[in-house]
Formats: C-alpha cells, structure tokens, sequence
C-alpha cells in the first residue's frame, strides 16, 4: 500500500475522503465509512487506501469518529462505524476552492459571443468562462476527449462514441483494465478512444459521480 501523502490536490484520498464526509446526501452529517470505502473502491482505491487516509485525517483532527457496537480495534472495519468532518477539515476543503481573480480583456465580439453562450445555458458569464476555459484545457491535454449537456449537466465523452468517461470507466474495471477484451466485447471502439478515456478517467478520478451510471447494453437481472 502506497503512504498517503499531504494533500495538493482533489484527487489525493484524503481530500476525497473529507469532501465525502462533507456531503450530506451519502449519510447526513455522519458518514458511514463503508459508504466512502465503497464510493473510493469504485474509483480504483483499495479499503486499506481509505483506512489509511481517515487515520491521517483523524491524527490531524480533520474527522471524528463515532462507534456504535465494535471495540475500539475494529473501528474503521464495521458498517455502523461513521466518520464526521470537523471545522478543520471545513477549513481545508474551503482552502483548497477559493478561487483566484484573473483580469482578462476580450475583444468586443468574442465578449458578446460569450454572452449570447451564457444565456442560452442560464449561465452567468463568469461561469461560462471557467466552464470553457475548463473543457478547452483539458480537451488539449486528453485529444479525443468532448463535453455535452446532459440531464445533469455537462459530462465528459469519448469522442465519436456515446459513451462517457464513466461509462468507459465502468468497461475497463468490469474487464480487468484489459484493453483487448474491450475491443472483443465493443467492436465500434478503438485502442486510441479506450486509451483516451482510460487516461481521463485516472487524472479526474475525483470527479466520478457518486454512483457511476451503467454502460449501454448492461441488462440489470433480479432474482
């Protein structure tokens, strides 16, 4: 298992770990600790990973615990043990998404360009310039990468398929991280779209949806 290092950025487990104890949708103001080890796993981190990371975080008093029926031993290995972020841990968060102010002219077109984008999506045109300059960047770094609307807002793509980041994300665990067996299985992708979203899915791992959407053509069977 690899140390936990200080936090620098969002994709580092402890950040992860405090932003999901901060949520109140995955548990309310307790958090149980197999709702963030099952949320992490899914995103490629193994429970010892969590473990390690809320012990860190509880040394530096950024989480508490409370424990209902286990000893003190076997505390972070129980479902009705629940983590708690503390206002430090608040404070680390907010410091982490304080956003910088930058001065930036634009030429009048593209000013009003902007505008007429901004109010077709409801969008102040703040927003709509993070937005772009977000997805302008990281479209560079990743070629084969898109955005589109959806119903729950703007989601990664891979280009030239229906498929999103996640999706993809989902086929390449189900199948071992084994990119041959993709290419079985979903004859329409390439090795350059898989490596593409493979790629974006690890540098942007933080931003998975609590609960990954299933791929196309999965059919859910209860028995």
């Amino acid at each position: 298992m690899q140390a936990i290092r200080e936090a620098a950025d969002p994709r580092e487990i402890d950040l992860q770990v405090l932003d999901l104890a901060s949520q109140k949708g995955v548990g309310g103001s307790w958090t149980a600790i197999s709702s963030i080890k099952n949320i992490l796993r899914d995103r490629g981190y193994s429970d010892e990973d969590v473990i390690r990371a809320i012990q860190i975080l509880e040394k530096r008093k950024a989480v508490e615990l409370r424990v209902w029926s286990c000893t003190f031993e076997e505390r972070y290995g129980y479902a009705d043990t629940q983590l708690n972020i503390t206002t430090e841990g608040e404070d680390r968060l907010r410091n982490l998404r304080v956003s910088v102010a930058l001065n930036v002219r634009l030429p009048g077109p593209l000013a009003r360009e902007l505008g007429d984008y901004a109010r077709q999506f409801s969008q102040s045109s703040s927003a709509a310039v993070v937005q772009l300059l977000q997805e302008g960047l990281r479209t560079a770094r990743f070629p084969g990468i898109d955005f589109r609307w959806t119903p729950t807002g703007r989601v990664p793509h891979v280009t030239g398929t229906g498929l999103t980041i996640w999706e993809l994300h989902r086929i390449w665990k189900d199948r071992a991280e084994d990119t041959k067996r993709i290419e079985d299985d979903y004859p329409h992708l390439t090795g350059a779209q898989i490596s593409a979203g493979v790629a974006y899915a690890k540098a942007y791992i933080h931003e998975m949806p609590v609960r990954p959407p299933a791929p196309p053509f999965v059919v859910e069977v209860k028995v």
